[in-house]
């Protein structure tokens, strides 16, 4: 039942991030919110997403014409089939190594879902997660019976007077599965009304539900929010009701202290926050708003009030493909922090102050003195256009003001000496080195970090009027040459959102087509390199065609992102064909990737050896179940009545192992590799199969064989007794996890020969620092490679009566 019921939450997880993602598709519907009336009067929280619509090709949207590409759409569906393929890979990790029907079926449900309209509404929190009540409707339209089939097949009800068992409940026409919580997990309901897949978490929260599902009526609080933030298509909204969710935690008492929180943080003036998203005239549109009740407080009161201008793009070339400006003072920062303290009791106030200080100490400046009131409140980072392609170190350049030069150029100086200094302490093996150079008669600095991945050089430079940090030294030298040539200030789409929005306290512009071009770079450059890392893992995978750069570039233009204060709050507004995203684009997120692959192969590792591990405790109940069947372990082979070993121990078990059928197939009067048994090789199971090595199992090969050697299990034709193991089963080790060159033909009685005097001579493991062992007593154990030898070798045998009892502690 747990893993019934953990399977439905996974369901509703699904849903919720399927939904989430919509932000990022900004789609096609013209229909209002179609699921508004699901929400009720007074939710705590909502997401409405009306679902993907059919992209029209002779629209005057520019996101409409761009989806409806051909090529784009193919591209599309080949991206799917590869999610299927990892999706499968995934749940066979996690299922013992059987592929998962369910999980497979849910995949496909999953993107159905995400294309119908969804919502999902909190309706109350407390202080336990069993306080939580949340709903989720998907309307599937025609699709709802194949939702209902799945469920149908996968959960399975158990008896009507049994409180710990699903049982099935039915409510104005609609089937649902009642699943029983656990201890902090309420009840879930899920199944189907009408056309509708629904999920509620909490007994009392599926009839008002369904209730509202017969009378569908528009809430009042909708409309008032699609008035304040206009779209002309809108097909996505998002509503948190903050004071109301603060109000419930403080009457559960869910967190201590919460008022000071509230205060501190400035959340106790919020009311509320709103999402409409969706088209407009020439491409996509989201208008936010974070409703404040008088003037924002606590941290709140950080965010930026001082508008922009213009100009304040002069910095930026016009090359860019992407920028950021905003206001920040850090000494108004400072000084506002410093007078949050009080919010808290007068000791934290003390000892918050002796740490800070005792952290000025080892900088060696003053914070507030010397970097507050020497940096300015402007900010701009922004992505060169005019790095040289596809950069794997992303082309970065951020630039802060300077109200004093002379207290920013001693914390710089110092800053140099420092890391110098410590250079010379490792010597060869430092991991950076620094070094001056000069920049258009400016000092800069670059430093380089050695055995990176990637050639990573960040330099920095000091000018009267600004300090510039790049990820690369040569965008200095072109952000020095800025002064009188083309800007962003320059750009069309970026005046006529200053237009739009006069007094903007933050902008983002980005320009999709450089990063789609660098994008395209990116993969065609380093594609085949991952593909060959998946392959080496084992992991098939097949990269998409690309949609020609043609079909996509006649549709993209800039998009501009701009923050502002209105009388009841902060506000957003962005418009243009695809959603902008964060500095750096693509070359940034290829960096971490690059940088984070090497865990990614870890964990794939890690995985692989778990079910590996997996695969032999299955073998090992086996090997136990025939052991208290037959009184005795098996023996190396199958073998005839002149003792010549026809077949292996592994088909000798076949029975045990759930595989009946297939030990039926086989002629045990005949060797291995006679015509008719050869026929079975191909036939292997599962749980044979080596996760590291999936080649062996096309071959039929396995590398789960059992130690020969005298004094082993396997010492003799015939199995041993339990009573036989004098050093006690759980310190006998019974099969080995060989390494692929000693893979052998799983039906073939051949297994791994040990020699005592050298036992690891023959188990080269493709676990890292071990390998992996079953014992009598059935339980698998990582075998370091840092055990004594002699305690190994004992290990092996079951009746040398050596002195093995905290081999265990050497894992």
């Amino acid at each position: 039942m747990l893993r019934t019921g953990m399977r439905l939450f996974c369901v509703a997880l699904i849903v919720v991030s399927a939904v989430w993602w919509t932000e990022s598709v900004q789609a096609q519907s013209a229909s209002p919110l179609k699921l508004a009336y699901a929400t009720g009067e007074e939710p705590l929280a909502v997401i409405l997403w009306n679902g993907l619509g059919e992209a029209k090709p002779d629209s005057s949207n520019r996101t409409q014409k761009l989806l409806a590409e051909p090529s784009l759409r193919d591209f599309a569906k080949d991206v799917s089939t590869q999610q299927h393929k990892f999706f499968s890979l995934v749940t066979r990790l996690g299922n013992d190594g059987e592929p998962d029907d369910f999980a497979s079926k849910l995949f496909t449900l999953m993107e159905s879902a995400f294309v119908h309209p969804s919502v999902i509404i909190l309706n109350h929190v407390g202080a336990e997660p069993r306080d939580l009540r949340i709903a989720v409707v998907v309307d599937v339209g025609k699709e709802i019976d194949i939702y209902k089939e799945v469920l149908d097949q996968v959960i399975k009800p158990g008896p009507e007077d049994d409180p710990d068992e699903i049982t099935v409940v039915e409510i104005a026409g609609g089937k649902f599965y009642r699943i029983p919580g656990e201890t902090d997990i309420p009840p879930t309901h899920l199944g189907t009304l009408g056309s509708r897949l629904v999920f509620a978490w909490g007994d009392d929260t599926l009839e008002p539900l369904i209730a509202r599902l017969q009378q569908p009526k528009t809430p009042k609080w909708i409309e008032p929010q699609l008035a304040d933030l206009p779209v002309d298509q809108p097909n996505l909204l998002a509503y948190v009701n903050v004071k109301q969710i603060i109000a419930s935690l403080e009457k559960a008492g869910a967190i201590p202290n919460l008022e000071a929180i509230t205060q501190a943080s400035g959340l106790d003036t919020v009311s509320h926050v709103s999402l409409v998203g969706g088209l407009d005239a020439t491409g996509m549109r989201v208008n936010t708003l974070v409703s404040f009740q008088g003037e924002p407080r606590g941290l709140l009161a950080l965010l930026p009030n001082k508008p922009l201008t213009i100009d304040n793009f002069r910095r930026v070339p016009a090359s860019a493909s992407g920028a950021t400006v905003a206001r920040f003072d850090l000494d108004q920062a400072l000084s506002h922090l410093r007078g949050l303290e009080t919010v808290f009791s007068p000791e934290f106030q003390r000892l918050n102050d002796a740490r800070f200080d005792r952290f000025q100490q080892k900088l060696g400046f003053s914070v507030r003195k010397h970097l507050a009131e020497g940096l300015g409140d402007e900010w701009t980072l922004y992505t060169a256009g005019d790095a040289g392609g596809a950069a794997i170190v992303p082309p970065l350049v951020l630039s802060v003001s300077i109200r004093d030069a002379s207290k920013i150029q001693p914390i710089l100086d110092r800053a140099v000496r420092n890391l110098k200094k410590a250079s010379e302490v490792y010597e060869d093996l430092s991991p950076w080195t620094v070094h001056d150079f000069t920049v258009k008669g400016t000092k800069a600095v670059r430093m380089q970090i050695n055995n990176a991945p990637v050639a990573v050089t960040p330099a920095w430079m000091l000018t009267k009027d600004e300090f510039v940090l790049s990820l690369q030294p040569q965008l200095l030298y072109s952000h020095l040459a800025q002064p009188g040539k083309p800007s962003l200030a320059d750009s069309e789409i970026l005046q006529a959102a200053f237009k739009q929005r006069p007094n903007p306290v933050l902008v983002n512009y980005s320009d999709p087509k450089p990063r789609v071009r660098s994008i395209y770079s990116l993969i065609n450059t380093f594609g085949p390199v991952i593909t060959q890392q998946f392959d080496e893992l084992g992991i098939e995978v097949t990269p998409p065609v690309l949609p020609p750069l043609s079909d996509l570039e006649p549709h993209l233009q800039p998009g501009v992102t701009t923050f502002y204060f209105s009388k009841d709050g902060l506000r957003s507004e962005t418009r243009g064909v695809v959603p902008s995203g964060f500095e750096g684009g693509p070359a940034s997120v290829a960096w971490v990737v690059g940088s984070l692959f090497p865990a990614l192969e870890e964990s794939f590792k890690a995985a692989r050896q778990g079910l590996s591990k997996e695969n032999m405790k299955e073998l090992g109940l086996g090997i136990l179940t025939l052991e208290e069947d037959k009184g005795r372990y098996p023996g190396q082979a199958i073998r005839n009545k002149q003792g010549n070993a026809l077949l292996s121990w592994r088909v000798r078990i076949l029975p045990y192992l759930h595989e009946d059928d297939l030990y039926k197939q086989f002629r045990l009067n005949e060797p291995w590799d006679s015509e008719h048994n050869k026929t079975l090789i191909e036939k292997m199971p599962s749980s044979l199969a080596s996760p590291f090595h999936p080649e062996l199992h096309k071959q039929g090969k396995t590398t789960y064989l059992a130690p020969i050697a005298k004094g082993t299990l396997w010492e003799q034709p015939t199995g041993r007794r339990l009573r036989d193991v004098i050093d006690g089963s759980s310190n006998t080790i019974l099969l080995v996890e060989a390494p692929a060159d000693a893979a052998v033909i799983w039906t073939k009685p051949e297994d791994l020969p040990i020699d005592l005097k050298d036992p690891r001579k023959h188990l080269k493991s493709v676990c890292p620092g071990g390998f992996q062992a079953l014992f009598g007593d059935g339980v698998v154990h990582f075998i370091s490679d840092s055990l004594d030898v002699d305690v190994l070798r004992g290990l092996f045998t079951y009746a040398g009566e050596e002195d093995v009892q905290s081999w265990w502690l050497a894992e």
